[in-house]
């Protein structure tokens, strides 16, 4: 009798433990999933942008309308155009401009093609925006006078290659005799998200 006690004791301890073990697999599986994976949803209103389309490569994005294109750079393995974005005068940030760089390459070649800014690269999230993958890079080179800060953000579709680069370049405060006041590197970057939001392939 004692033993057929200890046995329903044992099975009923055993059914309990793994009603336990579903329930915390239940509840695993509808916790999102815990990585370096951020969904933009940033929306503007892009209808009096300008738009720098590039029928080779296949896509097309738009930028303010006080934006300025700078010019396009065609070569046979890539084409790079450079856009100077508005910015908040009378501080220590100089320029603020997009750099666009579009080449065909493998997956294991699609990175930061920056080659200008070989220091301080550090790589970060991917960040989805209308379906998009980006891979998300950041980092500076400074020179004397002044240092450049970009964050990069760069996508892929079948052999296409396509590198955003945002950057800023920022002056020394040590070159005046009187700096001017720094600049608020979140509101500056705010029309990063805008512009990138209207990334879009076209094939």
């Amino acid at each position: 009798m004692r033993l057929n006690e200890i046995s329903k004791s044992f099975y009923l301890i055993l059914i309990i433990g793994i009603i336990v073990i579903i329930f915390v697999v239940f509840l695993k599986s509808k916790l999102p999933a815990q990585n370096n994976t951020v969904q933009n949803n940033t929306i503007v209103n892009a209808s009096d942008w300008k738009t720098y389309r590039n029928e080779k490569y296949g896509f097309e994005i738009k930028y303010p309308k006080e934006g300025e294109f700078l010019g396009e750079t065609k070569k046979e393995e890539y084409v790079s155009a450079s856009i100077r974005l508005p910015f908040s005068q009378g501080t220590l940030l100089r320029n603020k401009k997009l750099i666009i760089i579009a080449k065909r390459a493998i997956p294991e070649k699609c990175s930061n093609p920056l080659g200008v800014y070989p220091l301080n690269i550090t790589k970060g999230e991917t960040i989805y925006v209308n379906n998009i993958e980006f891979k998300q890079e950041k980092g500076f080179d400074c020179g004397t006078g002044q240092c450049d800060h970009f964050i990069s953000y760069i996508t892929m579709r079948r052999n296409r290659c396509i590198s955003l680069n945002f950057v800023f370049t920022v002056a020394n405060p040590g070159v005046f005799d009187v700096p001017p006041p720094n600049f608020d590197p979140t509101e500056e970057s705010k029309v990063f998200d805008e512009i990138l939001s209207t990334f879009k392939f076209l094939k």
